[in-house]
């Protein structure tokens, strides 16, 4: 083989080779963007790395108690130990078993709250996070109208 073939066969090589990398990329930071609105994306993720904590966590979040209240009080576990992506998890599954459970509302709220001002997020992500929270705290205020705490989490969105 020719230097002149060589070497362009090495460049288109090193193209390949880039291009496939920015895919896996590509590929890495969607997931990332996805996980940052929905924690269960990552649930291969974790296996794949054996995460067992975050497994536990996942496996603890999706748990369907005998009440509600079980649920909810497990979101504000969740929320307490700085992990609010379970904590959404917790509070939709109480929410599933009595949509008119205001504090599961709550909670939820304050999941999606904790996410937008704790978490790194992009902007999209952020915004995203608020609105949700906005969303299940007003429909909270609509089960208790009269709830202050409803009130002063409402008032930090607005």
């Amino acid at each position: 083989m020719s230097q002149g073939k060589y070497i362009e066969a090495l460049v288109q090589y090193k193209k390949a080779d880039y291009l496939i990398d920015n895919e896996e990329i590509n590929e890495k930071i969607n997931l990332t963007n996805e996980a940052q609105k929905d924690i269960t994306k990552l649930e291969m993720v974790w296996q794949e790395e054996n995460n067992i904590e975050a497994q536990e966590n996942l496996k603890r979040a999706k748990q369907v108690f005998d009440s509600e209240y079980d649920s909810v009080v497990l979101a504000r576990e969740f929320i307490e130990a700085d992990n609010p992506q379970f904590a959404i998890i917790a509070s939709k599954t109480a929410i599933e078993m009595e949509q008119n459970y205001m504090d599961a509302w709550l909670y939820l709220g304050i999941a999606h709250l904790e996410c937008a001002n704790r978490l790194q997020l992009s902007e999209v992500n952020y915004n995203y996070h608020r609105e949700e929270a906005k969303k299940a705290l007003e429909q909270a205020e609509i089960l208790s109208p009269d709830d202050e705490d409803i009130k002063r989490y409402l008032d930090c969105i607005r």
